[in-house]
């Protein structure tokens, strides 16, 4: 391989051999949308009546100004098995109903199904391909 060349392959993430500055040669990877492996892909909206994640683009979905009750409905994408999603939620100043879509389900924690005004309550669920379910396994709530 001669030193001036630079391979390039592009898939689910984007790859390039590239030399260093001491001459070595070095393998640099990122996603495919130009973030770097292990960041969470995060998406945010201010408030919803209905929040729709997707598991295939979505680590963390944060509502950030909840101003009404919401319903978390089934996530788009095709899940795998062990994928983790995590919600977090933020009201604004009162308390709000979150009900979820039947695939989620209570296993390890408890789904959140009320915020406390002005305090950050979150749920962290993980794809169980054996059952077809978002299992919670996790729940904080700010105190």
């Amino acid at each position: 391989m001669r030193p001036s060349t630079k391979y390039t392959a592009q898939r689910a993430i984007n790859s390039a051999l590239v030399q260093t500055s001491t001459g070595e040669y070095a393998l640099a990877i990122c996603r495919s949308d130009g973030g770097r492996i292990g960041d969470p892909r995060v998406v945010s909206t201010t408030s919803a009546s209905v929040v729709t994640s997707n598991s295939d683009t979505t680590d963390l979905y944060t509502v950030t100004a909840l101003a009404v009750s919401t319903t978390i409905a089934e996530p788009l994408g095709t899940p795998v098995q062990g994928r983790k999603l995590e919600f977090r939620f933020l009201d604004n100043g009162t308390g709000r109903v979150i009900a979820w879509n039947p695939i989620f389900v209570s296993r390890g924690g408890t789904l959140p199904v009320l915020t406390v005004a002005s305090k950050y309550t979150r749920a962290l669920v993980e794809y169980n391909n054996e059952e077809s379910t978002w299992d919670c396994i996790s729940t904080s709530q700010e105190a």
